[in-house]
């Protein structure tokens, strides 16, 4: 043993076993890159060699899971959460897809991947600028919006492809979520141009609605405290309290799937925090069809829930009109709640009051929902970047997501405790 450890080596072999390993070092390190921004080169094998390049990151994922660490606790996914998460229905018809992001090697990368293991399904490349806050998959490709102030008239939505190739760009002042429609088309909230309000209060803002074509045109606009006074509720912005610079802060655009008894298909469901109202309203006649002021208080993410009920997220903090965006602001009750309004019977319920004890989870500025068809409830919990499955049928709830600060969090336990990111919804 001793003479085959300490036998001479020829130096040419030496020198071509160092060129060997220059060489594959290189291609290795290529095709890592190329996979990353969402090449298939190297088929199955590259697909590995990209995972092996990974495997850093996995072992400390692992570690954070095993609780070893003192930063981060990471609940089952990427560490590097994205500041949006998509619940995705594109992939067997079957949502629990999480939008994630990386930036490791310093190529940016948008992925998403499968809930229950963690697994990627599909990759972006994201080559410009910061990670954008918001995000919307449709077709392989991805509809993001550029970081900005609210007022920037330079805020972009962007689409991109698989490579990271830019479709379009849009200059729009464009904020909060982003939805796609099955066809295509783009909606958003934005920030409208100066309204006259500003008499009343200096830089009054008034937010409104686009609707971007498949292409990236903007095809319809409104402004809401317009649509509110033309329909005869402008006395929610002048008459309840006193007036202020941001008394709508429109949060969600959705439009309506199908049409039904209660509504048309391309009606619109807009959610304004500030006034805690959720209203339909339909472009075609410029009518408010539909309204409802709380239960829920500065709500967000509306969601059409079959042909006669919608679901709202209701953050139900209380909030003086001069600290709008503070992440302590007390909550009303308990926590945030999901409430149904059933337009059959005008009754609001809340069915999921004891699962949302039971996260032991609370956001004050921002929060999603989904609830899926099998009973299961996505909810996404913005301040802290976690999020939670309730399985209805085991009556079970999985977390994941990052835990911000130092407060560590087993998957399976109900985090009692948490520290506010720094998200701004």
């Amino acid at each position: 043993m001793e003479k085959v450890f300490f036998a001479k080596i020829e130096a040419w072999i030496v020198f071509l076993v160092v060129i060997i390993l220059i060489i594959g070092s290189i291609l290795f390190a290529y095709i890592a890159q190329e996979r990353a921004r969402g090449s298939s080169i190297g088929g199955s094998i590259g697909e590995a060699l990209y995972e092996v390049a990974r495997s850093p990151e996995l072992v400390k994922r692992m570690l954070d899971e095993a609780g070893e660490t003192k930063g981060r606790r990471v609940l089952g996914l990427d560490p590097r959460i994205a500041t949006s998460i998509n619940s995705f229905a594109g992939l067997e018809n079957v949502p629990g897809y999480i939008g994630t992001r990386s930036d490791a090697g310093g190529v940016k990368t948008f992925e998403l991947k499968k809930i229950s293991t963690g697994k990627t399904a599909l990759r972006w490349l994201y080559p410009v600028g910061n990670f954008p806050a918001a995000v919307s998959f449709f077709d392989n490709t991805l509809i993001v919006k550029d970081t900005g102030g609210f007022e920037d008239a330079s805020n972009f939505l962007r689409k991109l492809d698989k490579s990271g190739q830019e479709l379009w760009a849009t200059p729009i002042p464009a904020h909060h979520a982003v939805h796609v429609d099955p066809d295509g088309y783009v909606y958003t909230p934005v920030v409208m141009p100066e309204h006259e309000n500003s008499r009343f209060v200096e830089n009054y803002r008034d937010d409104g609605y686009a609707i971007l074509s498949p292409g990236g045109e903007i095809i319809d606009t409104g402004s809401v405290t317009d649509i509110l006074a033309g329909n005869g509720l402008g006395h929610l912005i002048y008459g309840v309290g006193p007036i202020e610079w941001d008394p709508i802060h429109l949060n969600s655009v959705k439009p309506a799937p199908t049409s039904t008894r209660y509504w048309n298909q391309g009606d619109l469901l807009m959610s304004s925090r500030h006034l805690s109202l959720v209203f339909l309203y339909r472009p075609d006649t410029g009518k408010v069809i539909w309204h409802h002021a709380g239960p829920w208080l500065n709500q967000h993410d509306p969601d059409f829930l079959g042909n006669h009920r919608i679901s709202v997220f209701g953050n139900d903090v209380v909030s003086a009109f001069n600290n709008r965006s503070s992440k302590q602001a007390p909550l009303l009750a308990q926590g945030n709640d999901i409430y149904i309004y059933d337009f059959a019977t005008s009754a609001v319920s809340t069915p999921y009051s004891e699962m949302m004890r039971h996260t032991g989870l609370v956001t004050i500025t921002g929060g999603a929902h989904t609830i899926l068809s099998d009973g299961s409830v996505f909810t996404y919990f913005t301040n802290l970047g976690i999020g939670s499955i309730y399985n209805a049928a085991k009556a079970s709830i999985h977390y994941f997501g990052v835990m911000a600060g130092n407060q560590k969090v087993s998957v399976g336990a109900a985090p009692r405790v948490y520290e506010p990111s720094n998200f701004q919804e």
